[in-house]
């Protein structure tokens, strides 16, 4: 400003109008922090124009001012700093500490002297001291560091407690620190504090130990220790719970602690009602509460739980519940069955037939109700029997065990029981269980037994009768077994007698005379006939052995009677017997029954009217429906029965003297008829007059009404089976067929068999391995295998030929001898597409073949 007087703005300044005169003025603010704390300026009573050069240096020397004021003002905050630090040491027991580099004491504080009582002048230059690093309450590293391991990191360091010394000198030293760096950020040491701990931790591992003894308690307690806090805005918290609380709600004390449970979710509601009218109440006088509560746990189910609990206000108007939790589950339980037992005790002791018996351990006496008495076979006008005149009456080889028992359990006081036989003055003997506790004095010395006693003669007799039950049903399956496996054993050479007779009986090229014909046929109907009777020990035996598996469905009964008798119509006709089919009743009468079994019902009853009627005589059959019931009655003109033949009708293998008659049959037909009836929920009776005849009648449930039974198609006498036409001229190289058999007998039918037929090309393998060989060799067209293989069963074949061949599938049938349905069904879901049981029908064999080689 080069005249301040020529300025309006300071025509009141005192400096411009008073006797300072100032007229030229230049200026430049002090900056400290931000502020301006000053003005730098030159002052001239003269009014002139100041030049720029001027100017600057104004502004230069006003800048040195204010960093000259910044750094005295930054100094004296450090001062301050500095004495607040050490004043902080002081007063808090730290010292402050400083090393180098090479961790020697550079620094140390005055706080030092009077905690260590070492001076630091002796410290100053000293390696930083080296010890092992302990946990809060003295514990060493599991590691095992010791300082200077985290020293040479050269990281920051937080509270690193260490032990220095030992007996009455060992202290405990806590350290902090940074490390420190150079201008050129090289390390240059640390600095840091350090305090004694050593009485904080001597107080830690005091309360460690008071920890300790407190979960050792609460370990023993019989409950669970709880806080539970009820907050004012009805949220729940547990702060702290014991170990036990696992036996109560099923989670650890951590889950719950983490909030794993609600409480109040766990209780039931009327409970919970009441048990809140009951905590408040308690909180309202400021005193303890107890209560019972029905906890239901998905880990442990529903429980009943004593809780002791006392409340403590909290400032937000919350309750923290100091409880005690104890698991009465089955103090309840016991508690509730004495009370009811007190009750119906004289009831149940009658119906149970339990009698109560008190031994005086000092006199021997003994005190029994009227039901013990009957047990142990005393009069109710005998005297008070004594212990030792009792024991007599145990047979000897329990005798002494029971006293042994009895005697141990008085030394250890604890319950004891025994089963032992009685043996009564007239000769009975009874089984008798026993069950005491022995109860002792004042002095603890023992003083008398309380016993409960029962006959368990009925239920050994009847433990005896299950277990000949077991063994009994243990044989019949080893029958039924041992059948099955002569089933199998018959069918492999029967196969090849009849296979062989068929293939005779065909043989046009070299045709037998007539009266080796007439022997072959008796040949084949003998043949026949052993097959009849191996299937029908086979379904007995799977019959016993519960292996039967019926459909019932809806089936018409007068179309099944008369499918049947159109079947043995030829049969009828061989000895001019005459079939009558008549019906009355509703119609159409449906029979809930399985289709196969009531077939083989009706084939037998009808095919023994005929076998055991007289010539020109007549068969009726009869089909009646009344209310919910089905009866078919077979009657025939045959000689009868007497009463005595009727008793062992259906006894298997009993003919009834049929056996030295010229009339075929196993003596197994009607047991398998009337087993098979009642597993229809049915049964066969008879009836039959000596010279007049006999009537069998088959009653079996009505399908009218019945709740998932579903009517089939009537049943039709079977088609007999077309004579197979004669092979066309090949169109195509010829067909490949594989037999795996190793008995040596069917190979060669098999060989007779194809031997007609030069369009297919029969090969023979004699194991599983050598099949799998051959038929990933040459891919036959065809695979006919045996079940039963040296080295594997005919399912392993279909497995490993799949796996050999996945991009070329080969048709693979079942030829065997196992006949039972399971073995059957077993081969088909493994993929065999059909499934032959030895002896096989070769006409049937044949046509199937001409259509699968077509």
């Amino acid at each position: 400003m080069p005249n301040a007087a020529a300025d309006d703005r300071f025509a009141h300044d005192a400096l411009v109008t008073g006797p300072a005169g100032v007229r030229a003025y230049m200026g430049q603010p002090i900056m400290v922090g931000g502020e301006c704390v000053g003005t730098l300026c030159v002052l001239d009573s003269n009014p002139r124009d100041l030049e720029p050069a001027t100017f600057a240096v104004l502004a230069r020397l006003a800048s040195a001012a204010s960093e000259l004021l910044s750094a005295r003002r930054h100094a004296a905050e450090l001062e301050r700093e500095r004495e607040r630090l050490i004043d902080f040491a002081r007063a808090s027991g730290d010292w402050i500490w400083e090393t180098d580099a090479q961790h020697r004491y550079r620094w140390l504080s005055e706080s030092f002297e009077s905690t260590m009582g070492v001076a630091r002048a002796q410290v100053i230059g000293q390696p930083f001291p080296d010890a092992p690093l302990v946990d809060a309450i003295g514990v060493p590293d599991p590691q095992g560091r010791r300082l200077h391991s985290v020293l040479t990191t050269r990281q920051r360091m937080r509270r690193l407690l260490t032990v220095q010394g030992s007996g009455e000198h060992r202290r405990f030293v806590s350290y902090s620190a940074l490390p420190t760096l150079d201008a050129s950020g090289r390390f240059n040491g640390y600095r840091g504090v350090a305090r004694d701990l050593t009485a904080q931790v001597a107080a830690d591992q005091a309360a460690h130990r008071r920890d300790e003894a407190v979960q050792t308690t609460m370990a023993l307690l019989p409950g669970a220790v709880l806080q539970f806090v009820e907050y004012k805005d009805g949220r729940q918290a547990i702060p702290f719970a014991s170990e036990k609380i696992h036996d109560i709600f099923g989670i650890s004390a951590a889950q719950a602690m983490s909030g794993g449970i609600v409480i109040r979710d766990h209780i039931d509601a009327l409970q919970l009602a009441a048990s809140i009218a009951g905590r408040r109440q308690a909180v309202t006088r400021s005193e303890p509460w107890r209560g019972e509560l029905h906890l239901r746990s998905p880990e442990r189910g529903e429980r009943w739980i004593d809780v002791h609990a006392m409340p403590e206000r909290l400032p937000d108007g919350g309750v923290l519940w100091h409880a005690f939790l104890a698991d009465i589950t089955e103090q309840r339980a016991t508690r509730l069955a004495l009370e009811a037992t007190r009750e119906r005790w004289a009831m149940a002791a009658t119906v149970a037939s339990i009698g109560v018996i008190e031994v005086d351990l000092v006199s021997g006496r003994m005190t029994l109700d009227a039901i013990a008495r009957h047990h142990l076979g005393y009069r109710d006008d005998q005297s008070e029997p004594r212990l030792a005149a009792c024991m007599r009456r145990v047979a000897p080889p329990g005798r002494q065990a029971l006293r042994q028992r009895i005697t141990r359990a008085i030394a250890a006081n604890r319950p004891f029981d025994d089963v032992f036989t009685l043996r009564l003055p007239g000769g009975e003997e009874r089984f008798v269980a026993i069950t005491g506790q022995a109860y002792r004095d004042a002095d603890g010395r023992p003083s008398h037994l309380l016993c409960t006693c029962s006959d368990k003669t009925e239920q050994r007799r009847a433990e005896q009768l299950e277990l000949d039950k077991t063994a009994a049903e243990r044989a019949s399956r080893a029958k039924s077994e041992f059948l099955s496996r002569v089933s199998h054993e018959l069918r492999t050479p029967l196969h090849g007698i009849l296979g062989f007779a068929h293939l005779m009986s065909l043989d046009h090229d070299a045709p037998l005379s007539a009266p080796q014909q007439r022997r072959l046929q008796h040949v084949l109907h003998s043949g026949r006939h052993l097959l009849d009777l191996i299937n029908d020990m086979l379904d007995l035996s799977r019959i016993e052995a519960g292996r039967l598996e019926l459909e019932i469905a809806g089936i018409d009964a007068a179309a099944a009677v008369r499918a049947a008798a159109a079947t043995l119509a030829p049969m009828a006709s061989a000895r001019g017997i005459g079939i009558l089919v008549t019906e009355s009743g509703p119609l159409p009468s449906r029979v809930a029954a399985d289709r196969r079994a009531l077939e083989q019902v009706l084939a037998n009853l009808i095919s023994n009217a005929i076998k055991y009627n007289r010539d020109q005589g007549r068969v009726t059959i009869t089909v009646e429906c009344a209310e919910a019931r089905i009866r078919i009655a077979v009657a025939d003109d045959g000689r009868g029965l007497s009463p005595a033949e009727c008793a062992l009708l259906f006894m298997p293998f009993n003919r009834l003297g049929a056996e030295r008659s010229r009339t075929e049959g196993t003596g197994l037909g009607l047991v398998i008829a009337r087993q098979l009836t009642q597993a229809m929920k049915g049964d066969i009776e008879v009836t039959s007059t000596v010279g007049v005849g006999s009537r069998f009648t088959i009653d079996l449930p009505s399908a009218e009404g019945l709740v998932g039974v579903q009517p089939i198609q009537e049943m039709a006498p079977p088609p007999l089976p077309a004579t197979p036409a004669a092979p066309a001229a090949p169109a195509r190289s010829a067909r490949r067929v594989l037999y795996v058999e190793d008995d040596e007998f069917n190979r060669l039918l098999l060989s007779q068999v194809f031997a007609d037929r030069t369009e297919w090309q029969l090969q023979l393998a004699g194991s599983v391995a050598e099949g799998v060989d051959m038929a990933t060799r040459q891919r036959p067209d065809l695979i006919l295998a045996d079940m039963n293989l040296p080295d594997g069963h005919g399912l392993d074949l279909i497995v490993r030929v799949h796996d050999a061949l996945p991009a070329h599938p080969v048709r693979m049938a079942a030829l065997s001898a196992d006949a039972l349905p399971q073995q059957i069904e077993a081969a088909l879901r493994a993929g065999f597409e059909r499934y032959w049981t030895k002896p096989v029908d070769l006409t049937l064999l044949l046509a199937w073949l001409d259509d699968v080689l077509a």
